[in-house]
């Protein structure tokens, strides 16, 4: 049996359906409109406070299926110093992230497939957030710009890659997929 802080409770409870209706009903409002998405190359951990004052912070599982929250990388120091940025890199402060299917099953099954939890093991993928660093190679975000998190690492160098069909790369790496760590995360 697994545990999970209370803290965390509050995460993975269903919506009720008074709920569910009020979401259903904003989306299909004739004034909504759809947000811009802007697909980016971010660090394998965005950063979540526009300040970076407060340390980073994730929600994590292991194969005994724990959930629970600790301390994680970047510090705040280095996300507010930028030094961990690279070429092509934005640091994101993480507004929001989703809980899907695929967490649920790391957490609860420690696996989906050949992907095993076999360490402690940040989750999350589907995040949005503001930009609050930029490496000077980038030109096309600014900080302030709100985006929403490509969780695809590709290696920029495959023909699907060069040819914009990233998602045939056979090197990417996918946050949340171990051992690559998510999201679900202050940085």
């Amino acid at each position: 049996m697994s545990r999970v802080s209370p803290a965390l409770r509050s995460l993975f409870r269903q919506p009720t359906s008074s709920q569910w209706l009020k979401t259903t009903a904003v989306r299909s409002s004739p004034t909504w409109t759809k947000p811009a998405y802007q697909p980016i190359r971010c660090l394998a951990t965005p950063a979540a406070m526009p300040s970076a004052s407060k340390e980073n912070i994730g929600v994590y599982c292991n194969p005994s299926h724990d959930l629970w929250v600790k301390e994680s990388g970047p510090s705040a120091e280095q996300v507010k110093s930028g030094q961990a940025l690279k070429e092509g890199e934005v640091t994101i402060a993480i507004k929001s992230t989703g809980i899907c299917g695929s967490d649920i099953h790391f957490w609860r099954h420690g696996r989906i497939g050949p992907m095993v939890v076999e360490h402690d093991h940040i989750l999350g993928h589907e995040s949005a957030g503001e930009v609050i660093a930029v490496h000077p190679s980038v030109n096309n975000l600014k900080i302030g710009d709100r985006v929403a998190v490509e969780p695809s690492q590709i290696c920029n160098k495959c023909e699907p890659c060069l040819t914009g069909h990233y998602n045939g790369c056979l090197e990417m790496r996918f946050m949340s997929t171990p051992p690559v760590d998510g999201l679900l995360r202050r940085y």
